[in-house]
């Protein structure tokens, strides 16, 4: 990699880190990354030894503390 390509990495890093700020903050994206881990809970907590029923699973969030 020639000189020339750090600026290229270090602009597609920041403009990729800004899509992630944005996407983060909208409220569809994060509903179905919540689904999408409430699924997957269930089903590894489901396949553990011994467990028989697994209770609803709820995402909250909290400010955390300053």
């Amino acid at each position: 990699m020639g000189a020339t390509a750090t600026p290229l990495y270090e602009e597609a890093s920041e403009r990729v880190r800004k899509q992630g700020v944005a996407m983060a903050q909208d409220d569809a994206i994060l509903a179905l990354c919540e689904k999408s881990l409430v699924a997957f809970l269930r089903d590894f907590l489901s396949k553990q030894p011994g467990v028989r029923h697994v209770p609803a699973i709820t995402v909250r969030y909290r400010e955390s503390p300053a």
